[in-house]
């Protein structure tokens, strides 16, 4: 389990030197070029200058009503006690009004129920929660209920604690927090909230430590399962694996699983008559159903592990798949209760708003319509709704380019409905790419909306990339005549195409696609001295997808899939590459035609070397066999990358130098301010050392950013505490929440991180 999928998906703070030395680059309420102060940041990227790169953005609430698009609520806003709202999480919406989570400019947080124009306030940072403590952060995720005024939230306690909260307007509530009894056994150490009833009961994904992990429901006094792994399944097998889903009002769920065998699905539990029932509503395997989309033979593929899948008040359900052997690659399916799957739209279908792609998780109202953000082929990303009545039918609700009351520019996201699609209210992000070299001296390089040195315009920016030379590198999606993604450099007058769509590949064939199915959730380019090294879909060639490296003018094949791999099989898939400089690139690819599927390779001067394989002994002291890796890091001491061993699970942080392969840190390992190692995530070279975030068992910071020399050792290995939980920060506060960490070759560490007590809720911070 990757440490993202925690309460807050995020870690906190750091130790008094480090936070005493600490540089706020830029802060949310700042002003920003993008017209709005700015609300929030991608994870930052840090040059060898010690600049940070990042994509910045301005949020605002926006309602759909009678074919326009009107704002509710934005950045550069007051709340009712004169305070400017800095930033604006995604809304939830109930019968009494539209819940959203709010940071302020000069410090502070809280969770507010918009009705009527007015904002009443459920809870605030500082205020004492219910189960002692005072709430220091909250997360970004709330949830509503329809018949009643309850709402849900998840919060950060000033003593460490999480957990999830339920109120009316007038109590607060815990229903469960870290460090609790789990009632399948164990304790509670992550908690994700997915819906609230009308009761105000709460549901909620959990990790478990000495336990078993799942799906439960609390309504303050008593927690009891929904689906736990390790319970039988309505299909036969116990389930292996349980994902994120939705709760409806009357306490019917609907989640993703798999199945032992192994087998995914999407999955209806009801809970509503006081015993729980289980029952599957869509199966990988089970045959396309009919619909607005014919599918020929159609199957659906494995359900992605990122799917939520929807609910509404009557039981109706709503899915993305993706499809093998059909005609479309993905769609949207319908599941109303007593009645077979229909398929609403599909890849590629022709609608009235034009061919959707890349669709992402759909919402549903209550009377069965659905909101699907997607981007239409040829065109603009946005917001759809589709109404299964009868014929099917699909219209725009809000497109990026389309003006509001507020100007234009506005990508559109976090739908929430409750009645029908035609009053969704959702988020507007004004975005930018930026370069930040102190504070109040950020320069922005490229912004949605605005013209591309190739013509046309910024679509979509993926966060930049940054290393020697003073090089930032993003990708980005161009809407034009012909609508294509690229490579740019930012350079001292704006941005400079480096690589394009269309372009040819080394090795034969065209590129089609930058960060396409990367075995990763990474999507931007590696940067090391002189060039980058990028992952790339394929087009009218035998080999889908590959790595490459371009180095100044010229660009040279890593990897491609379908060629042989050192140690057999060959590549079918990769991840995000390391970049090491000249011809030498480290990454992690899927492997075919051979037992061990999947290993992590170095390429450099025309040969490409195994470095560790699934299957494979360790021959380290973690005992056992690599079962799998995360795509790896690159640094002055070699190639460092996170495994699991198939040892009961245990995981290590293993460094490869020359032929030489050791463990860094591995699960078990004390931590430095006590307990021991449980998880890793988010590695990077700082300098010659290892950054990276950990989750912590037993001790009194359950997780952290930590600081490792590049050279295994046997334990107790010396790690530094760089950030955890409840620790000092800029300006007298405390983090509350930091996104991963980036490094540069003299040692700074930079990271976006959310603050209490302190002048700004939320900053880019630099620790050198």
């Amino acid at each position: 389990m990757h440490l993202r999928t925690a309460l807050l998906g995020l870690v906190a703070s750091a130790t008094l030197a480090s936070a005493a030395r600490a540089t706020v680059m830029v802060a949310a309420g700042d002003p920003s070029p993008l017209g709005l102060p700015f609300s929030r940041f991608s994870d930052a990227a840090l040059d060898d200058r010690g600049r940070v790169a990042f994509v910045g953005a301005s949020a605002v609430l926006f309602e759909g009503r009678a074919g326009a698009v009107h704002h509710l609520l934005g950045a550069g806003d007051r709340s009712p006690d004169g305070r400017v709202i800095a930033d604006i999480g995604p809304p939830a919406v109930g019968h009494a009004g539209v819940v959203t989570r709010l940071l302020f400019a000069g410090g502070g947080s809280g969770v507010y129920r918009l009705h009527g124009g007015q904002l009443d306030t459920l809870a605030v940072a500082g205020e004492p929660a219910d189960s002692g403590g005072r709430f220091a952060g909250f997360g970004a995720t709330v949830v509503a209920s329809g018949d009643n005024a309850w709402a849900a939230f998840s919060a950060l306690l000033d003593n460490g604690v999480r957990g999830i909260f339920v109120s009316d307007g007038t109590v607060v509530r815990k229903v469960a927090a870290t460090g609790e009894l789990s009632p399948s056994g164990g304790t509670f150490q992550q908690l994700r909230l997915l819906g609230v009833t009308s009761d105000g009961r709460a549901g909620f994904r959990a990790v478990v430590v000495a336990g078993p992990d799942g799906l439960f429901m609390g309504d303050g006094t008593v927690n009891a399962p929904v689906a736990i792994i390790g319970d039988a399944s309505p299909i036969g097998g116990q389930f292996v694996a349980v994902g994120a889903g939705s709760l409806n009002d009357g306490g019917t769920w609907v989640f993703r699983a798999t199945v032992s065998g192994p087998q995914s699905g999407v999955f209806r539990a009801d809970t509503s008559g006081g015993r729980r029932t289980l029952a599957p509503v869509a199966l990988e395997g089970d045959a396309t159903p009919t619909g607005e989309v014919t599918f020929g033979e159609g199957k659906f593929r494995a359900f992605a592990s990122t799917l939520v899948p929807a609910i509404d008040a009557g039981g109706t359900i709503v899915f993305r798949a993706t499809i093998a052997n059909g005609r479309v690659s993905a769609a949207v399916v319908l599941a109303r209760t007593g009645e077979a799957l229909r398929t609403l739209v599909g890849v590629g279908q022709t609608t009235s708003a034009g061919r959707l792609a890349q669709l992402r998780d759909p919402v549903l109202a209550d009377d069965d319509s659905v909101v699907v953000p997607a981007t239409v082929v040829g065109g603009t990303s946005g917001l759809f709704r589709v109404r299964p009545a009868g014929t099917v039918t699909v219209s725009a609700l809000a497109q990026l380019g389309q003006q509001t009351d507020v100007g234009g520019d506005f990508r559109f996201t976090d739908p929430a409905v409750r009645d029908d699609a035609d009053s969704a209210v959702f988020l507007g992000l004004r975005e930018g790419v930026f370069v930040a070299s102190a504070r109040g001296q950020t320069s922005m390089v490229a912004m949605l909306g605005e013209s591309t040195p190739l013509g046309g315009r910024y679509d979509e920016l993926d966060p930049p990339a940054a290393g020697p030379g003073g090089r930032v590198v993003f990708g980005a999606a161009v809407f034009g005549p012909d609508l294509r993604r690229a490579l740019f450099l930012a350079g001292p007058s704006g941005a400079v195409p480096l690589v394009k769509a269309g372009d040819r590949a080394p090795g034969g064939g065209s590129i089609r696609d930058f960060f396409v199915g990367v075995r990763d959730a990474t999507a931007h380019v590696s940067v090391g001295p002189g060039g980058f090294a990028f992952q790339a879909d394929l087009t009218h060639t035998s080999g889908p997808t590959g790595l490459f490296v371009r180095l100044g003018h010229r660009r040279m094949l890593v990897a491609r899939a379908d060629q042989h791999a050192p140690g057999g099989g060959h590549y079918t898939s990769f991840g995000t590459p390391a970049y090491l400089g000249g011809t030498r690139a480290a990454f992690v690819a899927g492997l075919g035609g051979t037992s061990g599927d999947v290993g992590i390779f170095l390429r450099s001067g025309g040969r490409t070397r195994l470095l560790a394989r699934a299957g494979e002994a360790t021959g380290t002291r973690v005992a056992g066999k690599f079962n799998s890796f995360d795509s790896p890091a690159a640094g002055p001491p070699g190639v460092a990358f996170r495994a699991l061993v198939d040892q009961r699970g245990r995981q290590g942080l293993f460094l490869v130098n020359r032929r030489a392969r050791g463990v860094l840190v591995a699960t078990g390992d004390a931590a430095p301010d006590g307990g021991r190692f449980s998880g890793f995530d988010a590695t990077a070279f700082a300098g010659s050392r290892l950054v990276f975030h950990a989750a912590v068992a037993g001790g009194p910071r359950s997780e952290g950013i930590f600081r490792v020399a590049g050279v295994p050792q046997a334990p107790p290995v010396s790690v530094d505490a760089l950030a955890s939980v409840g620790g000092p920060a800029p300006d007298g506060g405390t983090f509350v929440a930091v996104g991963d960490p980036a490094g540069n070759s003299g040692g700074a560490v930079a990271l976006t991180a959310d603050l209490f007590g302190a002048s700004t809720a939320r900053a880019i911070v630099v620790l050198p």
